[in-house]
C-alpha cells in the first residue's frame, strides 16, 4: 500500500469512528421508556393468546383461544420435523 492509500483508510476509520461515538453518546442520553406488562382485561378482540407448559412432557404449548367460536387450540413446536403440531382442542362450551 501506497502512502496516499494508508492515509485516506486511516481518515475513512478515524470518521468512522467518530460517528460511532456519537451516535453511542447520543443514544446513551435518549430516555428509555420502560416495558410494561398487561392485565387479563385488556383483551381488544375475539382471541387470547397465551403460553403454557404441558403436563405430558414438559412442552411449551401456545394456546389460543377464539372468545367468539367459543374454541380453544393448543399448538406445540417440532423442530425435528420443522412444523408445529395441535396439540389439543377443546369446545369451550362443553366444558363444565
Amino acid at each position: 500500500m501506497n502512502s496516499k492509500s494508508l492515509t485516506t483508510a486511516i481518515i475513512v476509520l478515524t470518521l468512522t469512528a467518530v460517528l460511532m461515538l456519537s451516535a453511542l453518546l447520543v443514544l446513551n442520553y435518549l430516555p428509555v421508556r420502560s416495558a410494561q406488562a398487561t392485565g387479563p382485561l385488556d383483551r381488544q378482540g375475539d382471541y387470547a393468546v397465551l403460553v403454557a407448559r404441558s403436563i405430558r412432557g414438559g412442552n411449551d404449548n401456545v394456546i389460543v383461544i377464539d372468545v367468539a367460536a367459543q374454541k380453544m387450540v393448543a399448538y406445540k413446536a417440532d423442530p425435528a420435523r420443522k412444523r408445529i403440531d395441535v396439540e389439543a382442542v377443546f369446545d369451550l362450551e362443553k366444558l363444565p
